[in-house]
């Protein structure tokens, strides 16, 4: 006779060890089962009875906003007020009266610059009133300053009275027309390298006929170079020309 019990018990081992079963396993009696089988059955008129409804969700779905950037409106150039213009009076009229009156007074729409009038009133600046015979440096190197600084010095003493001044300075004021203008000298002596100055070369005046030199109306004596002098045959020369000038 079969031994169910042991049976039973050799099959119940072997479904545990089974590594496909499933871990947690529940045991129930006939009647259990039975029960558990009529309640998972489907009816078969399910589908006459039940109707099927989708899935809707009881929570609302709100819409994405987009948010575009919008960008800050650039104001405007402050717009530039533009000052009135005061209109100039007319004096035509007072114009036309005028030269009725007066035809020979002369008249100008600008007010003319004072610059030429200062000018003027300074002229007195440039007259020279202790000395008759100008030496005018137009070179500045040791040599040329020390040889007028002789001449003038024996011409002071024998022949008349004498100053040096330095072209230079009249030159970039451009002051020689009042400089001769003001002055009445008996004769200007120029070193070498007068022919630089063009400003004082707008003065000069050559008499071919004669072989005479003036500066405006002043006579003008140029000469060499300091070096040539230095021989006594020049020196004797020049002495010569210069006695016979201011005489």
């Amino acid at each position: 006779m079969p031994d169910l019990f042991a049976d039973l018990v050799r099959d119940t081992l072997t479904f545990l060890r089974d590594p496909l079963a499933q871990k947690q396993s529940m045991f129930s009696t006939a009647q259990e089962e039975l029960f558990f089988q009529k309640k998972n059955k489907i009816p078969e008129n399910i589908g006459s009875s039940v109707e099927l409804k989708p899935f809707v969700s009881a929570i609302p779905i709100r819409k994405t906003t987009t948010f575009q950037r919008k960008e800050a409106p650039i104001p405007p150039p402050p717009v530039q007020k533009q000052e009135a213009i005061s209109p100039q009076p007319d004096f035509s009229p007072l114009k036309k009266t005028l030269q009725k009156i007066a035809p020979s007074l002369k008249m100008v729409d600008q007010i003319p610059s004072d610059t030429q009038a200062k000018r003027i009133a300074s002229a007195w600046k440039e007259r020279i009133f202790d000395a008759d015979v100008i030496f005018l440096a137009c070179n500045s190197d040791a040599e040329t300053l020390e040889f007028l600084k002789g001449l003038a010095k024996a011409v002071d003493h024998h022949l008349a009275k004498t100053k040096i001044l330095m072209a230079e300075r009249f030159e970039r004021e451009k002051r020689w027309d009042l400089f001769l203008e003001k002055n009445s000298f008996r004769l200007i002596i120029a070193s070498e390298g007068i022919q630089q100055w063009t400003e004082l070369m707008r003065f000069y005046k050559a008499m071919p006929t004669s072989g005479k030199l003036f500066l405006d109306k002043a006579p003008l004596l140029v000469l060499s170079s300091a070096t040539l002098y230095k021989s006594l045959e020049h020196k004797a020369h020049l002495w010569k020309a210069l006695c016979q000038l201011l005489k």
